[in-house]
Parts: structure tokens; sequence; C-alpha cells
């Protein structure tokens, strides 16, 4: 599901928020290797070797779906 923007902090209900942070969605994948994966299907693995090799570093069959980000410098 994709962010959808608000003017305004909804003020009823069991609302939660975070920080947007701008990155890259990806999806990364263990098995016989580290995969990482763009939103639009792109291999990504190459484009982030230091989420690779964390990755790498999970069991096999692990499967996480985040924003790879860069905080603090700029790339």
């Amino acid at each position: 599901m994709l962010l959808v923007e608000r003017k305004a902090i909804p003020r009823e209900g069991d609302w939660l928020y975070e920080i947007k942070f701008d990155g890259y969605r990806v999806l990364a994948s263990t098995g016989s290797m580290a995969r990482l994966k763009s939103r639009g299907g792109v291999d990504a693995t190459r484009w982030f070797p230091e989420v690779t090799a964390a990755v790498a570093d999970m069991p096999d069959g692990c499967v996480l779906d985040g924003e790879v980000c860069s905080v603090g410098c700029s790339l």
C-alpha cells in the first residue's frame, strides 16, 4: 500500500504515525542467494551492496518489504 498525503493529522480514532523517509522501496529475499527487487520488479541487488550483505546473513526463506534510505548523508 502506498502512502496518502494528508493536510492535517487526524485526531480521532486509533491512528498511528511515523516519519516518511524518501528512499527506494525494495523486496528483499533469501534463498540460494540474497536478492533485492524494486517496486517495479527490477533487480536492485547491486544497487545496495551493504543491504544485500545484511540480508544474506538472514535465514533462507526470509522476505522483507521496506524502504532503503540514506539517513544523515547525501548520495
